[in-house]
């Protein structure tokens, strides 16, 4: 999947998580009832549950980016996709959806959903300092040990 951007891919996420979680425990309960062993059972089960672990992460982490925390990993970003996903991840934060930013930059919010998509890369770093200046932030540059 990825990070959830939205607060609609977070609703959609978050329904088809419940939707997911109730059918893998009723096939869960059918295989106890159809006489599967335990191993098989598990088997069967783990790498959807695997899955359903990473999606509840997502969600769980959509949730407290929306009340504006952001972890300070995400805040030491030493490639171009982890820069991506900070940004990402400050939009969300800040509480700042794609058409707000889009508007605040004076683009489309199809621009804006398609850096996203893209983890910004390759945008100029006239756009970074634009969006860094909407939500706030600035890039401190430090010499590598």
């Amino acid at each position: 999947m990825g990070r959830i951007k939205t607060d609609r891919e977070f609703r959609v996420s978050k329904s088809k998580l419940d939707s997911w979680n109730h059918s893998l425990n009723e096939t869960e309960k059918r295989m106890k009832k159809e006489g599967m062993s335990q191993k098989h059972i598990k088997m069967v089960i783990s790498s959807q549950r695997s899955f359903l672990d990473q999606v509840e992460y997502e969600v769980k982490e959509y949730q407290s980016l929306k009340k504006g925390k952001v972890p300070k990993q995400l805040l030491k970003s030493e490639s171009s996709q982890a820069l991506g996903d900070a940004l990402i991840a400050l939009r969300v934060a800040s509480g700042e959806s794609q058409s707000s930013m889009a508007r605040k930059l004076g683009v489309s919010s199809t621009q804006v959903c398609r850096d996203e998509r893209n983890e910004y890369n390759g945008i100029s770093s006239n756009r970074l300092f634009q969006i860094l200046d909407i939500l706030g932030y600035q890039i401190e540059i430090k010499k590598k040990n």
